[in-house]
Parts: structure tokens; sequence; C-alpha cells
């Protein structure tokens, strides 16, 4: 069981930077998409 317990350990070491990273990287892609259709769509406010 003890092997079980140390993947469990190294999958979410692994897991939460990487989610953490896609996480950044699709704020930065929507940051830029949601200021382009406030920009160009007259009926957002």
């Amino acid at each position: 069981m003890e092997n079980k317990g140390l993947f469990f350990a190294l999958q979410t070491t692994i897991l939460y930077p990487f989610a953490y990273v896609i996480g950044v990287i699709a704020g930065l892609l929507w940051y830029p998409i949601s200021i382009f259709e406030a920009l160009f769509d007259p009926n957002t406010p």
C-alpha cells in the first residue's frame, strides 16, 4: 500500500502545478478575448 500512497503523492505533485499553468494560460487567453468582444460588440455593457 506504500506504493499507492507514493503514486498518489507524485500524481498530485505533478497535477497541481500543471493545473495551475493551464489556468494561467487559459486566463491569459480569455482576458484579451473578453476585451476584444467588449470592444467590438456594442451589446456588451
